[in-house]
């Protein structure tokens, strides 16, 4: 199905564009995330990843994302319906 390009536009158009700040935020995040996830024991990780799929579920429920919504799907099939080759993991999370 093809969204009407003025539909896409709109949907773009609903988040502002990223400044330097939040761009420096965005890349602390992930910085962040790869860190504290390298250090956790097994079941300290499980809670981070249920904190993470609760998060994005919510912001989800809260507002229109296509992007988000397609991205987490094709993350959550690679990890858990076929699952990365090893190395590859590295590679998807970045």
């Amino acid at each position: 199905m093809n969204i009407p390009q003025a539909k896409t536009d709109l949907v773009q158009q609903a988040l502002p564009k990223p400044n330097a700040k939040t761009e420096r935020q965005r890349d602390y995040c992930k910085k962040l995330c790869s860190v504290v996830a390298r250090y956790l024991k097994d079941d300290e990780l499980t809670g981070l990843v249920q904190a993470l799929e609760t998060f994005k579920g919510n912001v989800l429920a809260k507002r229109y994302s296509p992007g988000l919504n397609d991205a987490a799907y094709e993350l959550f099939a690679n990890f858990h319906l076929r699952g990365p080759a090893v190395g590859q993991a590295a590679k998807v999370a970045q």
